[in-house]
């Protein structure tokens, strides 16, 4: 029998009421902590409103005029995805959703508490991993399923807890039929293209995870653990504790134990010595691992040593040359074929650049010259679209009339057997073109039927 707790877990009336509901977070206080993202959406569930509906017509509008504003309605995908991290954006979520609900541990649901210590860059993973024995575990418990905020971590790729490497949404129903809907897409358990339950579309087996990987997802896991229950990081204490740990295993030289951890030691001495500095997550696992040392421990300045952990960490490439030289020769290509050819984009992609802005300091005159084409030939192919859209606005006029029919749209479903949406170039050229009076159908008063004509904007 499912429990009340599966449709709601909201905590005690508050003393003022509140705009939104005060649900619970589930895991609460251990290293399952349920991510921001997913307490979202239960949260939409439980005022039986679509998730997008909630974030653009209620959170988003509490941003008021700031520039967090328009990035999230600019790009949605981008913002929803640094819910959970250490960023401006993310810090403001927290603040509006503690202030609508009443609830005083929404930030525990990230790792915004990090702050101060750890730097964000490469420290978050969109949503879409998940664990299937965590999965069938909430179901079977009569509880409906949610996404961890272990699982947003990019480091970790197992479930310390059944032992297994995490997978990530990968639907493989090939008579499937895409489900256009925004709470399902982001809902724990259910696949967001399919729909089945359980991800039932995915038959791959699961992968047991390596010694190291479950290492790193414990360690990570008691370190959520320790913020969900409202604990902080501070700088000094993590400075503290990595002076103690060299003093263990390498007689108080940092750059000794830098060496042997594998990091370059210009990361551990500006740390140290910098005091606005962060230092990334991959670099204390580093650390700790090559010393056997507990994350928590070390973060809090009081270094407990183990039996070392051999791990592999993801290495930044090495930046590619940039071929200028190519880069000429294509954009002089591009600008001979009147814009037809590459953009400035793919020329700067070809020549191993990561955006057009080298290629703009490098040739500044032939990119200026090739943007004043692309933007001609845009203009011309936009100018053609419109005349073909008129054209064939005409000829539906034309063929309606023929009939004798109202311009309307559901007339023109019935004649054409397709019907454009309000607000398509082809409606409203179809809107500004339509002939008055309107035809009256037979054996009907025409000044019945003109009374009822559809009114529209010039």
């Amino acid at each position: 029998m499912i429990s009340d707790d599966y449709f709601f877990d909201i905590a005690p009336s508050p003393s003022q009421p509140t705009v939104l509901y005060g649900l619970q977070p589930r895991g609460a206080g251990t290293g399952s902590i349920e991510s921001l993202d997913s307490y979202i959406v239960r949260l939409a569930k439980a005022h039986v409103v679509a998730a997008r509906s909630l974030l653009d017509n209620v959170l988003s509008k509490e941003l008021g005029g700031t520039p967090y504003r328009s990035a999230w309605s600019n790009c949605r995908a981008a913002a929803w995805a640094a819910l959970g991290g250490t960023g401006e954006l993310g810090r403001h979520w927290v603040t509006i959703l503690e202030r609508l609900t009443g609830r005083s541990d929404i930030r525990g649901m990230t790792v915004g508490w990090m702050d101060k210590v750890i730097a964000s860059h490469g420290l978050i993973d969109p949503p879409g991993r998940y664990c299937p024995e965590c999965i069938k575990n909430d179901v079977a418990g009569a509880s409906e399923p949610f996404n961890r905020l272990l699982w947003r971590i990019k480091l970790v790729t197992a479930c310390p807890l059944h032992g297994v490497t995490l997978r990530r949404r990968h639907c493989l129903n090939a008579e499937h039929s895409k489900i256009n809907n925004f709470m399902r897409a982001l809902s724990a358990g259910y696949c967001s293209t399919c729909g089945q339950v359980l991800y039932r579309c995915d038959p791959s087996s699961t992968a047991r995870a390596s010694k190291e990987e479950l290492w790193i997802a414990s360690q990570l896991s008691e370190l959520l653990a320790f913020g969900s229950k409202g604990g902080e990081l501070e700088r000094e204490a993590l400075v503290t504790g990595i002076k103690e740990l060299a003093e263990l295993v390498s007689e108080g030289h940092p750059v000794t134990l830098a060496k042997r951890s594998g990091l370059a030691k210009s990361i551990v001495v500006t740390f140290l010595n910098k005091r606005h500095t962060r230092i990334s997550m991959s670099a204390v696992l580093a650390l700790c691992g090559s010393t056997g040392c507990n994350v928590l421990s070390l973060l809090a300045g009081a270094p407990v040593i183990g039996e070392p952990v051999a791990i592999s960490l993801p290495k930044k490439e090495a930046q590619k040359q940039i071929d200028y030289r190519r880069g000429e020769a294509l954009l002089k290509e591009a600008i001979s074929r009147a814009g037809a050819g590459l953009s400035m984009e793919a020329i700067a992609r070809e020549i191993g650049a990561r955006s057009s802005r080298s290629l703009r300091k490098a040739f500044p005159d032939l990119c200026a010259q090739l943007g004043h084409i692309h933007r001609s030939r845009q203009a011309t192919l936009r100018e053609e679209r419109i005349q073909a859209t008129v054209v064939e606005c005409e000829r539906m006029l034309a063929l309606l009339a023929e009939q004798q029919l109202r311009p309307t749209l559901r007339n023109l479903e019935k004649v054409t057997g397709k019907r454009p949406t309000s607000d398509s170039p082809l409606a409203k050229a179809f809107f500004e073109r339509r002939q008055s009076p309107r035809p009256p159908a037979n054996n009907a008063d025409p000044d019945k039927a003109n009374r009822g004509r559809l009114c529209t904007k010039a």
